[in-house]
C-alpha cells in the first residue's frame, strides 16, 4: 500500500481544480456519483488520501451528476425538463464557487466533516441521528411551516409564524447551552462514555474468543 499511497497522494496534490474536473468526468462517464464516493470513502478510511484531497473530487462528482440529467432533459425536448436540469447544474456550480475557491470557505465544511466523523466513531448512532434529522425531521418541519405560513387561513398562518418563532428560539437556546452552559463538555463526556463502553465490549469479545480457542485446542 505504501507505493500506491504515495502515487495517489502525489497525483491528487497536483491541483484541486483538476481534481474537480476529474471527479466530474468520472461521474459523467459512469453516470453515478455513488461509484466515485463509495470508492473514495474506504481509501480515505485507510489513510490513502486525505479529506482535503477527497473534497474537490466529491464536489466534482456532484457536478458530474448534473450532466446525465441535462442529457436526459434534452432528449425529452420539453422546456420544463431542461429548466429543472439547468437548475440542478447551476445549483452545484454556485455551490462550488461559494465553498471551494476561497480557502477560508472550505474550513467550516471540512471541520464539520471531521467533527461528525469523530462523533460517529465514538457513538455509531450519531450518524443515524444526523441522517434522520437532516433528511427527515428538518425538511418536514420546514415544509410544514411553509405550508402553514402561506395557507389561506389566517389562523393557520398565525400558528405557523408562532411555531416558526418557537423553533428559532429553541435552536438559539440549544446553541447557547452548547457553547456557554457546558453543553459541549456534556456531549463530549457522553461520547467518551460510549467509546469506553464499546472498547470494553470489544475487549470482552476478544477475551471470549481467545478462551474458546484455548478450550478447542485442549
Amino acid at each position: 500500500l505504501g507505493p500506491t499511497k504515495q502515487l495517489i497522494s502525489k497525483l491528487l496534490n497536483y491541483n484541486g481544480y483538476i481534481n474537480i474536473f476529474v471527479g466530474t468526468l468520472i461521474t459523467f462517464a459512469v453516470h453515478s456519483s455513488t461509484v466515485v464516493t463509495s470508492t473514495l470513502t474506504p481509501m480515505a478510511g485507510l489513510g490513502v488520501i486525505s479529506l482535503e484531497q477527497v473534497y474537490p473530487l466529491v464536489i466534482g462528482a456532484n457536478l458530474g451528476t448534473t450532466g446525465t440529467a441535462l442529457l436526459a432533459s434534452l432528449v425529452t425536448g420539453k422546456s420544463d425538463s431542461v429548466a429543472i436540469a439547468l437548475v440542478h447544474f447551476w445549483f452545484n456550480v454556485f455551490g462550488i464557487v461559494l465553498f471551494y475557491p476561497i480557502p477560508i470557505t472550505r474550513k467550516p465544511i471540512l471541520s464539520w466533516a471531521r467533527s461528525l466523523a469523530f462523533f460517529s466513531a465514538s457513538w455509531s448512532l450519531t450518524a443515524v441521528l444526523f441522517l434522520v434529522v437532516l433528511f427527515l425531521v428538518a425538511p418536514g418541519i420546514l415544509l410544514g411551516l411553509v405550508y402553514m405560513c402561506t395557507a389561506d387561513s389566517v389562523v393557520a398562518q398565525a400558528f405557523g409564524w408562532i411555531i416558526a418563532a418557537v423553533v428559532v428560539l429553541a435552536l438559539l437556546a440549544i446553541g447557547f447551552w452548547y457553547v456557554k452552559k457546558g453543553g459541549r463538555e456534556m456531549w463530549y463526556g457522553f461520547l467518551e462514555k460510549k467509546r469506553l463502553e464499546r472498547e470494553a465490549r470489544e475487549a470482552a469479545k476478544e477475551a471470549n474468543n481467545e478462551t474458546s480457542q484455548i478450550h478447542d485446542a485442549v
